[in-house]
């Protein structure tokens, strides 16, 4: 019989056997569970650096599109302002008009909610160029829907097949205006 070191796991259970036999059945359970724990594996220090640094670039990430890719704190405004305005010109587009795309005036009310809103939303601007821009905006919303009556009144007076009214291609100059700034305001703050 040997006693001493096995070079691997079967030959330490064959010699706990007959080791047993030798010196009785309690210091088998002892031998036994000696061989049966499992020793801890001890990582090499380039692993827990490399782990070190795998986690370090996730926290960099996750902090790189939560917190630092956000809207400046001078551009939430703007941002509230531009989302304002296209979730506005979805539910009037979705309204559609009559059937020459004239809002009728049941729409009006839609039309003065987007202009108010937007109004609302431009005093929330604080920084001065943008402030600038957005209270353009909500004057010109505001001159867009004050026409919208004489919109109406234009083209309900003129004849078939006649060309637009005057107040169209104003207000067309008008939207354009607006688009231009809200434009202007997203690149500023993109």
């Amino acid at each position: 019989m040997r006693v001493g070191f096995a070079p691997n796991a079967e030959s330490t259970l064959i010699e706990s056997r007959q080791l047993a036999r030798a010196v009785g059945e309690g210091h088998l359970r002892k031998r036994q569970s000696a061989v049966r724990t499992v020793r801890a594996v001890k990582l090499d220090r380039r692993w827990w650096v490399a782990i070190g640094v795998a986690v370090v670039a996730a926290v960099a990430l996750v902090l790189q599109y939560t917190v630092f890719n956000g809207p400046s704190e001078e551009c939430r405004p703007v941002k509230d302002l531009m989302d304002f305005n296209r979730a506005q010109a979805e539910q009037i587009a979705s309204k559609g008009g009559d059937e020459q795309g004239v809002p009728t005036a049941a729409e009006d009310t839609a039309y003065q909610a987007w202009a108010d809103g937007v109004a609302e939303r431009a005093q929330k601007v604080t920084a001065p160029d943008l402030a600038r821009t957005a209270t353009t905006v909500a004057s010109l919303a505001n001159e867009f829907v004050g026409k919208l009556p004489l919109l109406r009144a234009q083209t309900e007076a003129r004849a078939p097949g006649a060309p637009a009214p005057p107040v169209a291609y104003e207000m067309a100059a008008l939207n354009a205006r607006i688009s231009e700034n809200l434009d202007e305001l997203a690149k500023a703050c993109s």
